[in-house]
C-alpha cells in the first residue's frame, strides 16, 4: 500500500512538471537574436501590411543562418510545422539586421522594407512565443523545456507559458512591437527585462548596423618584473556605439602572475573629447610565478552586457638577477 502510494504521489508530480508553465533558462546568445517581434500587421490600426520577425547579430563575427529557422507558437499553444519560416543560406555580419516578414492582415497602409525572408506565420498580436532555432526541426510541444537547437527564444505578451527569466514581455498591440533595447544589443536572458514595447520599427540587412562593442588597449609599467614585486596595469577602454555606452566595467585575469582570475580594475579617469576611459590596477606579481613572458587577458563590458576583448603583456624575472646598469 505504501508503494502504491508512493506511485500515485510520482504520477502526481510527473504531471505538474509536465504542464506548469516554465521559464527558460540558458537561450541567452552571444550572437544571434531576436530583436523585434510585431504581430499585429494589418490588423485595425496597423500602418504595416505585414507581421515580422527581426533578427540582430549582437556578436563580434559573422554567423551563417544556412538551416536555420524561426518558428512561432500561441501563449499557451504548441509549435507546428505550419507556423516555421526556414530561413536562407545567409551569412549575417556582426551588427546586422535580418528581417523575417511574416503573414499579411487585411489593413494597413505601408509595406515592410525589402524582407530578407518571407513566411506566412499569422502571430497574434498580443500574445505569443517565437523561437529562432538553428535546425529546422519542429520544436517539442510549447516550448519549455527545449533544447540546445534554440538560439534565442521570445515570450511575449500575458499569459504566455514559456519565455527566458522570470517572466513574458509586456504585451504589445496592433500598434506596438516588442523590442530589445540598445538597438537590439541587450541581452540578459529576461525577456521582461530586455524587451519594451514601442510602435514597430523593422531593419533589414541593408540597414545601419548596430551595436559597436567597446574595445582597448593594455600595458604594464614596468614591464618587466621581478618576482613578488609589483607593477601597475593600465587599461584605456573606449566605449561602444550604435548606441553609445559609457558605463564601462574592466576586468582581468591575474591568475598567471598569482592574482585572482577576475579582478576588478578602478576607473582612474575620463578623455572627455574621445570618450576614453582609463582603468588601473596595482598588481603584485608571487613570489613562486615561473620567470618569462605572461599575457593577461583583459575583459571589457559596458551595460548592454557587450564585451571587448584585449590583453596586457609583461615579463617576470628573478629578483636575484643584477642588470648591467645596477653594476
Amino acid at each position: 500500500m505504501p508503494r502504491l502510494r508512493r506511485l500515485l504521489a510520482l504520477s502526481v508530480l510527473l504531471m505538474y512538471v509536465a504542464f506548469a508553465p516554465a521559464p527558460l533558462a540558458g537561450a541567452g546568445s552571444t550572437t544571434v537574436v531576436i530583436s523585434q517581434v510585431y504581430g499585429g500587421g494589418g490588423n485595425s490600426g496597423a500602418t504595416f501590411r505585414n507581421d515580422f520577425i527581426e533578427l540582430h547579430n549582437r556578436g563580434t563575427s559573422a554567423v551563417s543562418l544556412n538551416g536555420w529557422s524561426v518558428q512561432y507558437a500561441s501563449s499557451a499553444g504548441n509549435f507546428s510545422s505550419a507556423n516555421r519560416t526556414n530561413l536562407p543560406n545567409v551569412v549575417l555580419q556582426p551588427g546586422e539586421y535580418f528581417l523575417v516578414q511574416e503573414a499579411a492582415g487585411a489593413g494597413g497602409s505601408v509595406n515592410l522594407p525589402t524582407p530578407d525572408a518571407t513566411g506566412s506565420i499569422a502571430m497574434a498580436a498580443t500574445a505569443g512565443k517565437v523561437a529562432l532555432v538553428n535546425s529546422t526541426t519542429v520544436l517539442a510541444t510549447t516550448g519549455c523545456p527545449i533544447g540546445a537547437s534554440v538560439v534565442d527564444f521570445v515570450g511575449y505578451g500575458t499569459g504566455t507559458n514559456c519565455f527566458e527569466g522570470t517572466g513574458p514581455t509586456a504585451a504589445p498591440s496592433n500598434t506596438t512591437a516588442v523590442i530589445r533595447a540598445g538597438f537590439g544589443c541587450t541581452d540578459t536572458d529576461s525577456n521582461s527585462a530586455d524587451f519594451s514595447t514601442g510602435a514597430p520599427n523593422p531593419h533589414n540587412t541593408a540597414s545601419i548596423p548596430g551595436c559597436s562593442f567597446p574595445s582597448g588597449s593594455g600595458s604594464a609599467s614596468p614591464d618587466v618584473v621581478s618576482q613578488g614585486a609589483s607593477a601597475m596595469l593600465t587599461v584605456i577602454a573606449k566605449p561602444g556605439t550604435t548606441p553609445m555606452d559609457t558605463n564601462l566595467t574592466v576586468t582581468g585575469d591575474l591568475s598567471s602572475i598569482g592574482g585572482a582570475a577576475n579582478q576588478v580594475f578602478t576607473l582612474s579617469g575620463s578623455n572627455l573629447n574621445t570618450g576614453e576611459q582609463t582603468f588601473i590596477w596595482n598588481a603584485t606579481v608571487g613570489a613562486a610565478i615561473p620567470q618569462g613572458p605572461k599575457s593577461i587577458p583583459i575583459t571589457i563590458t559596458d551595460a548592454l552586457h557587450r564585451q571587448g576583448t584585449t590583453t596586457i603583456a609583461l615579463a617576470v624575472r628573478s629578483p636575484f638577477i643584477t642588470r648591467i646598469h645596477d653594476i
